[in-house]
């Protein structure tokens, strides 16, 4: 990274958020004029899709005007680091969440069991695959690009919570297109949700060292397992408070991470250690 003042970090995050939402929103803008839900077709589809890749793209395009090949070079780095090691078991964490999010529910008598797990089990990879297209992506630009940024100004779980809140305003439109997890979920729950596993998520790039391809895999891990988990037990799940039970233990966890490993989340000096591409 480039040397940083207050006045760069602020100008750069400033940049990528309204550069994020430009590329989100306006595709989003557009699927909503067609009154179509997002995979109701190709073209939907499409720009579901585009939308999607919003922050990447704010983040490729950056790092390529303030520090040229070099900033692309770094971040193709970590893309490229498939040896997850003991930190590969992270991927399977979103799926016993989403267990006790459901039997939380169920034992609240809020939604009946419907075990269809034999059903749902084959699907469970197209789940998953299409979950890092549909989610996992982002992370070039939360995790990739505006965390570590952040991290060289403010302490690590304060620019967490700062991610969180950009994170969150850059899904409202999703809240208005029929279709989408976000249309059946409270913009409460899922805002609380979101700055809880902002804190959880830049421990995880601290503690690799800045490894996107894992966050990548893990945002796209929790959407699958979480889908995979309401389809297969309980459908009716996500309109009787999934998102709210989940965001609840979300923030539980972060809340004990900090418990542990204070507000540096991983980084041994900081602020104004660098922790990925940023």
């Amino acid at each position: 990274m480039s040397r940083t003042t207050p006045t760069s970090v602020a100008t750069r995050a400033t940049a990528f958020v309204a550069l994020a939402l430009l590329c989100s929103w306006v595709p989003w803008g557009l699927l909503a004029l067609t009154g179509e839900e997002p995979m109701a077709g190709v073209g939907p589809t499409v720009l579901f899709a585009l939308g999607g890749l919003g922050p990447g793209i704010a983040a490729l395009a950056l790092l390529w005007k303030v520090e040229g090949r070099a900033g692309l070079a770094g971040l193709g780095r970590q893309l490229r680091r498939w040896r997850l090691g003991r930190a590969g078991w992270l991927l399977l964490a979103p799926l016993p969440v989403a267990v006790l999010g459901v039997s939380i529910l169920v034992a609240v008598d809020r939604v009946p069991l419907e075990p269809s797990v034999g059903a749902t089990l084959p699907l469970v990879p197209l789940f998953l695959l299409s979950s890092v297209v549909f989610g996992g992506l982002e992370e070039i630009g939360w995790r990739g690009y505006l965390q570590p940024l952040l991290q060289t100004r403010y302490r690590a779980v304060t620019a967490a919570l700062m991610v969180g809140a950009v994170w969150s305003l850059w899904h409202a439109p999703l809240f208005l297109l029929e279709g989408t997890g976000q249309a059946a979920t409270s913009a409460a729950s899922f805002t609380l949700g979101a700055f809880g596993l902002s804190v959880l998520f830049a421990w995880v790039l601290n503690h690799t060292r800045g490894n996107v391809l894992l966050l990548i895999l893990l945002h796209a891990a929790l959407n699958g397992w979480y889908a995979a988990t309401v389809q297969g037990l309980a459908p009716s799940a996500q309109e009787a408070g999934f998102g709210t039970v989940t965001a609840l233990l979300a923030v539980a966890l972060a809340l004990a991470l900090l418990a542990r490993v204070g507000g540096g989340l991983g980084l041994e000096d900081e602020p104004g250690t660098r922790t990925g591409s940023g």
